[in-house]
């Protein structure tokens, strides 16, 4: 991972571990033979709203983390491309995600470094991890390159990601 090499959307899913999963790779078997449909291949979003489902929301509850890259969809930089994408007539699959792998270290670095200076973080390994998750979780690279065909101006995950967190803390959501 990290070598911009990833799953594209020609290749089958390949985890399985938890139900969402089983039910995405489902859906897009069934949705495959349907040529005016559209697949967005969403993972692991991160919002501005700090929603309790965003990434970094999740993060900062647990005492010890996993430090994988993955890929990841700022939900910020890439829905109003949704609509653009439907007035376009754009179908088929598509790796929904901003280009690049950031880690979870490399997240609760700007979450330390805009939000809250004192806040410490773990590592576990992934014998750890796997002791207290309740369901899998897949950590991968995803190609994005069918969609930066469409969109080349998609920011970077790394720099988005950032850019989260700094109107997080221009906006003082934790004040």
């Amino acid at each position: 991972m990290g070598s911009s090499i990833g799953f594209s959307e020609q290749d089958p899913p390949n985890y399985f571990g938890n139900f969402y999963c089983r039910m995405r790779a489902n859906l897009e078997q069934f949705l495959i033979n349907y040529t005016n449909a559209l697949v967005l291949r969403i993972i692991c979003p991160i919002s501005d709203d700090f929603n309790e489902k965003s990434v970094p929301a999740k993060l900062i509850k647990y005492s010890k983390i996993f430090n994988a890259p993955n890929s990841f969809t700022v939900i910020d930089d890439l829905w109003p491309l949704i609509s653009e994408m439907a007035e376009r007539n754009i179908t088929g699959i598509y790796n929904f995600a901003n280009p690049g792998t950031i880690s979870h270290n490399e997240i609760l670095g700007f979450y330390k470094q805009y939000i809250d200076p004192n806040f410490n973080w773990n590592c576990a390994s992934q014998e750890e991890l796997f002791q207290y998750l309740k369901a899998g979780r897949p950590n991968c690279e995803l190609d994005v390159s069918k969609l930066l065909n469409h969109f080349p101006s998609i920011i970077n995950i790394k720099e988005s990601v950032e850019n989260v967190f700094k109107r997080l803390q221009k906006n003082k959501y934790f004040q």
